[in-house]
């Protein structure tokens, strides 16, 4: 037994009392399941409580953290179950040796023997994780000298037991577009995982994902911040934070490429042949061809196909593959029944060659509700290609006639901040231009008056941009360089 004069000046006895006091620390914010991990670039909260104690009046501790060069406070706290202006937060870490240490003293203010909080929640600490964290590295966070003042025989100290709680780092991680279960190859058991975590990142995901910045589907490693799940990091093959049917697309232009984390295993040789489709029986079942009339070439497509407008009138109960690509190629197909749309994805195998978009992408098994039902209407939400080159761009279904052969090519250039459009023909005028990022997603799209104008100020970093442009004669697709 000791003493020890307290900062207001009241004498207290300090004692280990009967049962055990504890000080815990834990996440803010987050389900159970998150809880473990932090997140390079967030922040992240944790709350100190205390456990066991009655009539407190005051509790005070040194949090201490390992590696405070991947985890740093932020400077921000909140005050809890103590008044804001008696607790007192003081940053000691050692961002040199990455020591972290936060010292908290918080108190009522009124004399020990006066009562106080029962199992007080003390303080709300914020965190943040810096960009350039290791990926995977252990924080781990404990308490020392932790203590708290209580009214027992006219104010007696009390110590507090805490353990250890340790939070796992998640950074950025290398990406290789298309190998979707990072073993090292792209192969057909990319598909499945893409098919095992479809639609993850998106609204209502159970995983938060984050899109790359910048997104490439290059074959070269890019790096990637984590997702919730470190797995469906590398099934994002374009980028985009969601696992969608374009990140299909991405393992068919990178089909059997390999990296350094490559296996002994041999690749799949050929994407796999699906089990025969049962044969479609009965006069109420029909095929429905999904028709593509593009006049570009492209090594795969993926389409959204809605039937929305004939939802209450046909039920969607399979999709085949169609005639573009060979049957023994890429072939994806996905049907969100209650939201009365598919995904199709099909394509060729890196390194076979683009082939023209023109035929039946898929075939949809559509089976009546009634006896007399309406024609079955479809419409795309979503249509995109994708290059040899790995370039991911709008499809535009053919709406003018076929620019015979002998006229010129459209071109686009760029040079401080003006476009200028040239290979038009005499009486041909511009209606739209539409500029694209390589993973489709668009930056602009201008309705101009001249074969030369200027585009909104926008940041354009050097590259090759695709852009679509339309005229009253026919529609061009072609690369724009910018910064070349």
């Amino acid at each position: 037994m000791r003493i020890w004069q307290y900062t207001l000046g009241w004498w207290i006895i300090v004692t280990p009392l009967l049962l055990a006091q504890t000080i815990t620390l834990s996440r803010v914010g987050v389900v159970p399941e998150k809880d473990h991990f932090v997140t390079a670039t967030k922040t992240f909260t944790v709350e100190i409580d205390v456990a066991g104690v009655s009539d407190c009046s005051a509790v005070s501790f040194e949090l201490q953290f390992t590696d405070a060069r991947n985890v740093r406070f932020a400077g921000s706290w909140t005050a809890l179950d103590f008044p804001a202006s008696n607790v007192v937060v003081v940053d000691n870490s050692n961002y040199v040796t990455g020591i972290g240490s936060v010292t908290v003293i918080a108190m009522l203010g009124t004399p020990p023997n006066a009562g106080g909080l029962i199992d007080p929640a003390v303080v709300q600490l914020d965190f943040i994780v810096p960009p350039d964290a290791i990926h995977n590295a252990n924080i781990v966070f404990n308490f020392r000298n932790a203590e708290a003042v209580v009214a027992a025989n006219g104010g007696t100290v009390v110590r507090l037991s805490g353990t250890p709680t340790i939070f796992n780092v998640h950074s950025y991680v290398d990406v290789w577009p298309g190998d979707a279960n990072n073993d090292g190859i792209v192969d057909s058991r990319d598909g499945t995982i893409i098919a095992l975590f479809y639609d993850e990142g998106g609204p209502g995901s159970r995983i938060t994902g984050y899109p790359r910045k910048p997104a490439s589907t290059i074959w070269a490693a890019q790096p990637a911040l984590a997702w919730d799940s470190v797995r469906v990091t590398y099934a994002d093959c374009d980028g985009s934070g969601r696992i969608d049917i374009n990140d299909v697309l991405v393992i068919y232009a990178n089909f059997s490429k390999t990296h350094s984390k490559a296996t002994p295993a041999t690749p799949t040789a050929e994407w796999p042949v699906p089990e025969p489709d049962p044969q479609v029986e009965g006069e109420d079942v029909q095929l429905v061809p999904i028709e593509l009339r593009t006049g570009v070439m492209a090594m795969g497509v993926a389409a959204r196909v809605s039937w929305e407008q004939v939802q209450q009138d046909y039920e969607v109960v399979g999709v085949l593959r169609g005639n573009i690509f060979p049957p023994t190629k890429g072939f994806f197909a996905r049907i969100f029944a209650d939201k009365a749309y598919c995904d199709i994805a099909a394509g060729n195998l890196y390194p076979d060659p683009e082939v023209p978009i023109e035929g039946v992408l898929a075939y949809l098994k559509v089976r009546p509700k009634s006896a007399n039902p309406p024609p079955f209407h479809y419409r795309f939400i979503k249509l995109n290609g994708i290059r040899r080159s790995g370039a991911l761009f709008p499809l535009i279904l053919s709406a003018v006639p076929t620019v015979s052969q002998e006229m010129s090519p459209i071109a686009v250039t760029y040079t401080a901040g003006e476009c200028r459009v040239t290979g038009l023909q005499p009486g041909e005028r511009l209606l739209n231009f539409q500029l694209f990022t390589l993973t489709g997603q668009p930056l602009l799209s201008l309705q101009p008056q001249n074969s030369v104008f200027p585009v909104p100020a926008i940041s354009l970093p050097p590259g090759v941009y695709p852009c679509i442009v339309r005229t009253n004669r026919r529609t061009g697709r072609v690369l724009l360089p910018v910064g070349w």
